[in-house]
């Protein structure tokens, strides 16, 4: 009986011991996701701290895999789920930080490892983040050049007339310019409205 209950006090230290290195070696995969993370703007570099951090990731991952016993088919559905989830979230960071551009030019450069549903949904995620600049650029430098949002219309609509623009582009711009033109008729209103009052005041 006491050698029995010393082996199982044995294995449950084992078993212990072998949750903790689980633990901290999964710790250690999410501190260096998110170091790199926080390096995202020198992705591109190969010797930057983004890169050594998502390579130290790596390694920790396949230590953990290592641990865990698991077999070839589930250690690569694992990383590729780890590799499509902290892909996402940099160019996720990088839409927040409102730079399309390099949120294309990311995904373009890791589109190997990242799950194709996954892919499809970040690029419409760029494409929209494109949409937004584009239009909000567009629909500036018309009111700008045609004084009014009723003119910056008709020469919003000429442009997609002659297949200048895209249809997205189009209705986008639209939306901001006509967001636009209520504001001014609202100011107007509100304008008219004050001094309607002050006339009924004195």
């Amino acid at each position: 009986r006491l050698e029995t209950a010393r082996l199982q006090i044995d294995i449950h230290a084992a078993q212990q011991t072998q949750i903790f290195r689980e633990s901290e070696t999964s710790a250690s995969v999410t501190s260096h996701a998110m170091d790199a993370a926080l390096n995202l703007d020198e992705w591109h570099q190969p010797a930057s701290p983004y890169a050594m951090n998502k390579e130290a990731m790596l390694k920790s991952f396949d230590n953990l895999v290592r641990m865990r016993g698991y077999g070839e088919e589930q250690t690569r559905l694992q990383k590729q789920a780890l590799l499509s989830s902290f892909h996402g979230d940099i160019v996720n960071r990088l839409i927040e930080k409102n730079d399309p551009q390099q949120a294309r030019a990311y995904l373009e450069s890791y589109a190997g490892e990242i799950q194709p549903k996954q892919a499809e949904g970040l690029n419409r995620l760029v494409d929209l983040a494109n949409l937004k600049n584009d239009s909000s650029a567009l629909s500036q430098s018309l009111i700008a050049a045609d004084g009014k949002p009723q003119e910056a219309l008709v020469s919003l609509a000429a442009l997609a007339d002659n297949g200048k623009i895209s249809p997205d582009l189009y209705e986008a711009t639209r939306e901001r310019i006509d967001y636009q033109q209520k504001l001014q008729e609202d100011k107007a209103a509100q304008e008219k409205e004050s001094i309607k009052n002050k006339a009924y005041a004195w």
